[in-house]
This record gives structure tokens, C-alpha cells and sequence, in this order.
């Protein structure tokens, strides 16, 4: 027990240094407040005013060169230490920061944990939350967000004007569905089933254009094929209706763009066109022998364990389906199969952080297959925007909803969040400046 106490007061000298440093770099500030300037946030070293970002990098890896660790950080986090046993600093304040430091994890903890705000070091994660529970509601952002990094909940929070939202309503998410069957495709590929190299006509012989066009060229964009639900009405041009079985719609679907001129040359330049994922989910049903729903929920959902997520043609009477500011339901959900591929999800934050988490632990899709999906070509991939840096992010508007996600896999850092439109051009505007701002706030 004397060792360990030894120990831990090595630990805390070398965290009243730093406590030290910031309260000199203190008295050189002007006093501000950290809920207006996210910005400090970030970093290891920034300081304004009252708040002053605590370095946890170099203590963590004083802590970790210890003796003894497991055995501290358990007697830490049962708080068999007594007050009068840690009188350097304030006992309360130390025991909750190394609870926290080796619950989160023994070698890992983001770099600016804490903030050193009146008096007290305290979880930047309550920091995070008074900011943006403020920005959601400044900028009219009625929905959702949460935000994780390597598991740890940095953000959850709901701002909903009397509609009842939580963390656990369940959103549609528009296109962002693609993403998910670009990944059913990959599993097809990963059982050696299909290359994203063959072409249409492999699946569609009597398709004219299907010598001409590859599966890699419908997941990146670049199939040059006209959009049915974009560029076309629904039962006007192409025979659907809310009376047909799935299975009669997408053979209209199917037909009718099967007759349709290309807009550009297979693999020119991207074309953003929903019916590239509605063809790739044909595509999966055909090669699985499988009902696409049914792929998705045995291949994807279950090993996941997505068990809120699910087809939006199936809930709208699902109790937890968030509450739509409109009463009449759209096309999407009467006309069955219409959106199958291309915008027929419906998910919740807590499952969506599952499904963007497993781009971290390869759960799913092998490393091969990730390196696929988020190579871009013309700032796509498959099923997802993206860059060199390997950051995957989508947008999905449908109805009355929209919704976004991103991920940075290498560093497990996910962010989800979904919105009921009133005014299209605000929710919008609301949406990518709150992720944006908690990309560069909190990762």
C-alpha cells in the first residue's frame, strides 16, 4: 500500500507542475469562457482565461512507465485512497481524473481529457456538452448528435422543440444507405463472388450498355447512367405504385432505365446518380440468392448487433421513428422498393456508431476492402465521400429528415447526426457546421 501511494503521489507531483504552468500562463490571459471557444478546445497547450488545456499525454505516460499500475488504477477507480492520504492536491479532482485516464483505457486517452476551469480540473466532455447542447440550439437543429472516440461517448445530446427526440429515436437516413450496400457488395467480393471489376451484362445481358460499364463505375459514381428518382417522376414516367409488390416496382425501375440513353461515357467523370446503388442492390440479391432486406440484416446488422436499424417502408408505424413535421407520407415509403440501395435506411445514433466503429475493428469488411471503399476518385468512393487521408463521410436527406456521419477509422472517431427539415436551406446549413465543428473540436 506504501508503495503504491508513493506511487500515485509521484503521479500527482508531476500533474501539480503542470497545474503550476498553467496557472502562471493563467495570469498572462484574458478572462474568457471555453462554451464560446471550442477552438481552445483542441491541442495540448492552449490556454484562455479561465480554462487552461491540461497536457494528459506526457502524464499518462509517466503513469504508464510505473510500477504496479493495475493495482493502483483498480484501488483508484474503488477509491480505497483516503483523503488525508492524497493532501498534495485535491483529492477529489485526482481521483476522478485517474479513474477516468485508466477506465477509458491504460495506454490511450485523448490528449486534452480535462480543462482547468474555476478552480478545478474538470472532464472536457462536460465542456463539449454545455457547447453544443447551446450551438443545436442557436442554430435551430432539431435532432440528434453523438460523437465517440475509441468507444468513449464525447457527445450525445437532442434538441427536439416538443417532438420527443433522444438519443435513441430512430432516423431515416436518405443516401447515406448507400454506404451500406457499397459494403454488401465487398462481402460478395471478400466470399470471391463478384469482382467490382465485372460488367452489367455478367448480371443484366439484356442491358445494351452492360458490356461498357463495371461495378467499381455504379459504387464510384462514374457509370454516367441517368437517375430515376432525380431525373424522372415516379408513375409517370415508369409504371410504380403503392398497390404493386416490391418486387413489380424494381422490375418497372429496372426496365425503364435499362431503356434510357447514358448522360456521359462509363468512367468519364462523376455522375451523382441514385440509380447506380438501386442496380448494386439488384446486383446483391441476384449473386447472394438472397431478398436484399434479408442480406443486409444477416450479413451487416446482426454481427453488429444493429437491432434499432431497419427499412424505412417497414416503420413508418414504428413508435420510435422520429416525429415528421409533415403529415402526409412521402413516396418513398408507399411505393414499395423504390429507394431499395439508395436511401431505405432507417438507424439510431447508438447504431450507427456500431456500424462506424467497425471500420476501425475490421468486424466487417477486411482491410483490403477499406482500403476500396475510402480510395477516392473525384473525392468518392464506394458508397462514401472521402479523401486521401482516409476520412469517410456521407449526407442523407429523405422526406422530411436529414442526417450525416463521419469517421475517421484510423484514430476510431465517429460522429452521427440527423435533423426533422423545417426550413431546408437552415437544417442544412445547421448540420454541417455542427459536425464540422465537432470534427475539429473533439477529434
Amino acid at each position: 500500500m506504501k508503495k503504491s501511494i508513493s506511487i500515485l503521489l509521484a503521479a500527482m507531483i508531476l500533474i501539480g507542475a503542470c497545474v503550476f504552468h498553467a496557472a502562471a500562463a493563467k495570469e498572462q490571459s484574458s478572462p474568457d469562457d471555453a462554451a464560446d471557444h471550442p477552438d481552445l478546445l483542441a491541442g495540448d497547450a492552449d490556454r484562455d482565461g479561465d480554462v487552461t488545456i491540461m497536457d494528459a499525454t506526457k502524464i499518462q505516460r509517466t503513469i504508464a512507465e510505473l510500477d504496479e499500475m493495475d493495482e493502483m488504477s483498480q484501488q483508484v477507480a474503488k477509491n480505497e485512497f483516503s483523503a488525508e492520504e492524497l493532501t498534495i492536491l485535491d483529492a477529489t479532482n485526482i481521483q476522478r481524473w485517474l479513474a477516468e485516464l485508466f477506465s477509458a483505457s491504460t495506454y490511450e486517452v485523448k490528449r486534452s481529457a480535462f480543462v482547468w476551469k474555476n478552480g478545478e480540473y474538470i472532464p472536457i466532455t462536460e465542456v463539449y456538452k454545455s457547447t453544443f447542447d447551446a450551438m443545436m440550439k442557436t442554430k435551430e437543429f432539431y435532432g440528434v448528435m453523438y460523437v465517440t472516440r475509441n468507444g468513449r461517448v464525447l457527445y450525445s445530446g437532442a434538441y427536439d422543440e416538443g417532438l420527443g427526440y433522444s438519443i435513441d429515436t430512430k432516423f431515416p437516413v436518405g443516401s447515406m444507405s448507400k454506404q451500406f450496400c457499397a459494403a454488401a457488395i465487398m462481402l460478395l467480393v471478400q466470399d470471391g463472388k463478384l469482382s467490382v471489376d465485372d460488367t452489367l451484362d455478367t448480371f443484366f445481358p439484356e442491358y445494351s450498355y452492360g458490356s461498357q460499364i463495371t461495378v467499381r463505375n455504379l459504387l464510384n459514381m462514374r457509370a454516367g447512367i441517368t437517375d430515376y428518382f432525380n431525373n424522372a417522376t415516379p408513375k409517370e414516367d415508369y409504371d410504380v405504385s403503392e398497390d404493386y409488390p416490391a418486387e413489380q416496382n424494381k422490375k418497372s425501375i429496372k426496365e425503364w432505365l435499362f431503356e434510357q440513353e447514358l448522360l456521359d461515357e462509363p468512367d468519364d467523370h462523376f455522375r451523382y446518380s441514385n440509380s447506380n446503388y438501386f442496380l448494386l442492390s439488384l446486383i446483391v440479391e441476384q449473386v447472394s440468392g438472397e431478398d436484399y432486406k434479408g442480406f443486409l440484416r444477416k450479413r451487416i446488422f446482426a454481427p453488429l448487433k444493429m437491432e434499432n436499424t431497419g427499412f424505412y417502408e417497414d416503420m413508418t408505424d414504428d413508435p420510435g421513428l422520429a416525429k415528421m413535421r409533415v403529415s402526409i407520407l412521402p413516396i418513398e415509403t408507399e411505393v414499395k422498393g423504390i429507394t431499395q440501395g439508395a436511401g431505405d435506411l432507417v438507424s439510431c445514433a447508438k447504431d450507427m456508431d456500431k456500424w462506424l466503429t467497425s471500420f476501425h475493428t475490421r468486424k466487417l469488411l477486411s482491410e483490403k476492402s477499406i482500403r476500396e471503399i475510402s480510395t477516392p476518385v473525384g473525392g468518392y468512393g464506394f458508397g462514401w465521400n472521402t479523401d486521401k487521408k482516409g476520412i469517410l463521410q456521407h449526407d442523407g436527406e429523405i422526406s422530411d429528415y436529414l442526417a450525416k456521419d463521419y469517421t475517421d477509422p484510423s484514430v476510431n472517431f465517429n460522429i452521427f447526426a440527423a435533423t426533422s427539415i423545417l426550413d431546408y436551406r437552415k437544417s442544412e446549413s445547421g448540420i454541417t457546421s455542427i459536425v464540422a465543428s465537432a470534427a475539429a473540436t473533439m477529434k
